[in-house]
Protein backbone atom coordinates (compact mmCIF):
# COMPACT_ATOMS: atom_id res chain seq x y z
CA UNK A 1 0.00 0.00 0.00
CA UNK A 2 1.41 3.39 -0.99
CA UNK A 3 0.40 6.44 0.99
CA UNK A 4 -0.13 9.67 -0.92
CA UNK A 5 2.44 12.41 -0.33
CA UNK A 6 4.73 10.12 1.64
CA UNK A 7 7.57 12.66 1.45
CA UNK A 8 5.46 15.33 3.20
CA UNK A 9 4.59 12.79 5.92
CA UNK A 10 8.22 11.83 6.56
CA UNK A 11 9.40 12.63 10.07
CA UNK A 12 12.52 14.76 10.40
CA UNK A 13 14.84 14.97 13.37
CA UNK A 14 15.41 18.33 15.05
CA UNK A 15 18.70 18.70 13.18
CA UNK A 16 17.11 17.92 9.82
CA UNK A 17 14.23 20.33 10.52
CA UNK A 18 16.66 23.06 11.57
CA UNK A 19 18.64 22.56 8.36
CA UNK A 20 15.42 22.64 6.30
CA UNK A 21 14.39 25.96 7.91
CA UNK A 22 17.97 27.28 7.89
CA UNK A 23 17.92 28.01 11.65
CA UNK A 24 20.07 26.63 14.49
CA UNK A 25 18.63 23.58 16.31
CA UNK A 26 18.61 25.68 19.49
CA UNK A 27 16.07 28.00 17.83
CA UNK A 28 13.67 25.08 17.35
CA UNK A 29 14.14 24.12 20.98
CA UNK A 30 13.37 27.69 22.10
CA UNK A 31 10.28 27.82 19.89
CA UNK A 32 9.04 24.55 21.40
CA UNK A 33 9.44 25.93 24.91
CA UNK A 34 8.03 29.41 24.26
CA UNK A 35 5.61 28.66 21.45
CA UNK A 36 5.45 30.26 18.05
CA UNK A 37 7.35 27.59 16.12
CA UNK A 38 6.27 24.80 13.82
CA UNK A 39 4.15 21.90 15.07
CA UNK A 40 6.13 18.93 16.28
CA UNK A 41 5.62 15.42 17.60
CA UNK A 42 7.09 14.10 20.82
CA UNK A 43 7.68 10.38 20.42
CA UNK A 44 8.75 9.36 23.89
CA UNK A 45 12.02 11.29 24.26
CA UNK A 46 12.38 12.09 20.56
CA UNK A 47 11.21 15.25 18.83
CA UNK A 48 10.16 14.95 15.20
CA UNK A 49 8.81 17.35 12.57
CA UNK A 50 6.74 16.65 9.46
CA UNK A 51 7.70 18.42 6.24
CA UNK A 52 4.05 19.37 5.88
CA UNK A 53 4.15 21.24 9.22
CA UNK A 54 7.45 22.94 8.42
CA UNK A 55 6.03 24.14 5.09
CA UNK A 56 2.86 25.35 6.83
CA UNK A 57 5.01 27.27 9.33
CA UNK A 58 6.93 28.95 6.51
CA UNK A 59 3.71 29.73 4.62
CA UNK A 60 2.21 31.34 7.74
CA UNK A 61 5.20 33.67 7.86
CA UNK A 62 4.93 34.83 4.26
CA UNK A 63 4.40 38.56 3.75
CA UNK A 64 3.95 40.81 0.73
CA UNK A 65 5.77 43.69 2.42
CA UNK A 66 7.47 44.55 5.72
CA UNK A 67 4.52 46.55 7.07
CA UNK A 68 2.08 43.67 6.75
CA UNK A 69 1.06 42.33 10.16
CA UNK A 70 1.54 38.68 11.07
CA UNK A 71 -1.49 36.47 10.61
CA UNK A 72 -0.71 34.45 13.74
CA UNK A 73 -0.36 36.32 17.03
CA UNK A 74 2.67 35.56 19.19
CA UNK A 75 1.90 32.86 21.75
CA UNK A 76 2.58 35.19 24.71
CA UNK A 77 0.25 37.84 23.32
CA UNK A 78 -3.43 37.75 24.22
CA UNK A 79 -4.38 40.34 21.61
CA UNK A 80 -6.57 39.24 18.70
CA UNK A 81 -5.02 38.35 15.37
CA UNK A 82 -3.53 41.08 13.21
CA UNK A 83 -2.75 43.33 16.20
CA UNK A 84 0.75 44.02 17.39
CA UNK A 85 1.94 42.40 20.60
CA UNK A 86 3.35 44.64 23.33
CA UNK A 87 7.12 44.80 23.70
CA UNK A 88 8.54 41.90 25.69
CA UNK A 89 7.90 42.37 29.42
CA UNK A 90 5.27 45.07 28.90
CA UNK A 91 1.64 44.27 29.69
CA UNK A 92 -1.49 45.59 28.04
CA UNK A 93 -4.77 46.25 29.80
CA UNK A 94 -6.08 42.82 28.79
CA UNK A 95 -3.02 41.18 30.32
CA UNK A 96 -3.15 43.00 33.69
CA UNK A 97 -4.83 41.17 36.56
CA UNK A 98 -7.43 43.55 38.00
CA UNK A 99 -8.31 41.19 40.84
CA UNK A 100 -11.82 40.42 39.57
CA UNK A 101 -12.98 36.83 39.45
Amino acid sequence: MTLPNTESRRLLTEGEAAEYLNVPPRTLSTWRQRGGGPRFARLRRNIRYRLFDLDAFVNAGMRDNTSQEPVIAHSSCEKPRLEKCPPRGEKTESMVDDGSV
